[in-house]
């Protein structure tokens, strides 16, 4: 009766070593990305019937310091500083689910006067595979970044595009970035 309980412990305890965290892959939900802040938004398209639907994201998760800074420089009184921020947010599972930001701008001007955001969403939809993209083709509004700490803020809405056409889509970006001594914009 002893060895009884004995093996009741330990399949006990086997069973609960073995529990993961749903969502996150890996041995206990444990994932080698990094999670500051998030990019969520909402897209209305209309499916193969023509009606009117919407789907929504969010992307929290980076891979490295590169997917994740900024560049600030207070030159002095004669100039305004500048900065520059770079980073990417990705959905856990899929890669290919992403939004990237690049941009370029003066504090005292507010938004930024160089800007580049590529919007990725890749989902099965009713058993219908939608894949919304769009490069470039965004409105930015409320913008606030803190370099003292590296929080970016900002609304933004724009045009995206999949296999039957345009939808529309808006969101909040609310994400705090990594502070780099260089400029973090690749120089073409």
């Amino acid at each position: 009766m002893k060895i009884f309980y004995i093996l009741l412990v330990a399949v006990s305890i086997n069973m609960m070593a073995c529990r993961t965290k749903d969502g996150e892959p890996g041995p206990a939900g444990v994932s080698s990305l990094m999670k500051q802040g998030s990019v969520s938004g909402e897209i209305t398209y209309l499916d193969n019937d023509d009606k009117e639907f919407k789907e929504t994201f969010k992307y929290e998760y980076f891979e490295s310091l590169q997917e994740n800074k900024f560049y600030y420089n207070a030159p002095g009184n004669d100039e305004d500083p500048i900065y520059q921020i770079n980073f990417n947010r990705r959905d856990l599972k899929d890669y290919n689910n992403y939004f990237n930001v690049e941009f370029e701008g003066s504090e005292t001007s507010g938004d930024p006067y160089y800007s580049n955001i590529n919007l990725n969403v890749i989902k099965v939809i009713n058993n219908t595979l939608y894949e919304f993209y769009s490069s470039d083709d965004f409105e930015i509004s409320n913008m606030s970044f803190d370099p003292s700490t590296g929080r970016l803020l900002f609304d933004f809405s724009g045009t995206v595009y999949y296999s039957n056409g345009q939808g529309v889509v808006t969101g909040k970006v609310d994400v705090i970035l990594s502070r780099s001594s260089y400029s973090v914009l690749s120089e073409d």
